[in-house]
């Protein structure tokens, strides 16, 4: 099975710069905050600081993620488990916005510190050091906002489960929030899937949109498929790659080879399938995108 990559990693010099800018800042006010300890002038001048270095780091390993960093090591396997029998199932972990967490709880602690440092009349936070009663204002919109979109995130649980058997594909998403709550689902055989399509889904964040992969898979008439109409749309049932913790074009590969060559269903549990998994280097990867690029 050839590497052909669908969706490249390509490497963003920008993205990295921005990345280690912030990362380097973040030393710095991390060591403020630890001198803030030692010094031991009051026990919000530290979680200050220890707050703005928590959203700086965050916000820079979102970026060192967008740079093409995603999947640096070569263990494809860490989160596939093998069952007792010609059956492979991939899940995606639990806490699957971490990163998310880290910056958000940062932007809450700074934000929140400001708004006490006008109420208490200190001048030593950096956050709001005389900014007066606008700056507060504006501070504890920020608190309020990042505290709502904290406890989303936490309520929040994203599980998707893919499930290969020499017979079929099991695939299951669970979306649960607080105000809402989605599940689909396939199960079909492989002489029911007509088809495995590469497409992508393009998210916007202000003026950067991401586009994510995913995969349609075809079914036929006999196959199990249930849910809303963006998770199966014309005979399509949409698999988010970007959601498995598994490189997607890898993935990729996977179903479509396990589709057109039957003989290779009955040895998910051989070598041979460790061998179909196993992910180029990430400088390869860079290369490969690159010479897509010209």
């Amino acid at each position: 099975m050839q590497w052909k990559p669908q969706w490249p990693q390509r490497l963003s010099w920008f993205a990295l710069a921005a990345a280690l800018f912030l990362l380097l800042a973040a030393v710095p006010i991390g060591s403020l905050a630890l001198n803030s300890i030692r010094s031991w002038s009051g026990i919000a001048v530290p979680v200050s600081y220890l707050g703005l270095a928590m959203l700086l780091v965050g916000c820079s390993a979102g970026l060192f993620d967008r740079a093409g960093f995603r999947f640096v090591s070569r263990s494809a396997l860490r989160h596939v488990h093998f069952e007792s029998g010609p059956a492979v199932t991939i899940a995606s972990p639990r806490l699957s916005n971490i990163l998310l967490l880290v910056i958000m709880s940062g932007l809450f602690v700074c934000a929140a510190l400001s708004v006490l440092s006008w109420f208490m009349g200190w001048s030593s936070l950096i956050p709001a050091g005389g900014a007066g009663w606008f700056g507060a204002v504006l501070s504890g919109v920020g608190a309020i906002t990042a505290m709502l979109i904290l406890l989303f995130v936490v309520l929040t649980q994203v599980r998707v489960t893919l499930r290969l058997t020499a017979d079929g594909v099991e695939i299951e998403e669970k979306r649960d929030a607080p105000f809402w709550h989605r599940r689909s689902g396939a199960r079909a055989c492989w002489d029911r899937i007509e088809e495995v399509i590469p497409d992508s889904i393009a998210y916007g964040y202000g003026f950067a949109p991401l586009a994510v992969p995913i995969v349609d898979l075809r079914v036929a008439e006999g196959a199990e498929v249930h849910g809303p109409s963006w998770a199966f749309k014309n005979g399509n049932y949409r698999v988010a790659l970007h959601l498995l913790p598994m490189e997607p074009n890898m993935l990729f590969a996977v179903l479509q080879h396990l589709h057109m060559h039957p003989e290779s269903r009955q040895l998910l549990r051989e070598e041979s399938f460790r061998e179909m998994c196993q992910l180029p280097a990430l400088r390869a990867r860079w290369k490969e995108s690159a010479a897509d690029d010209r």
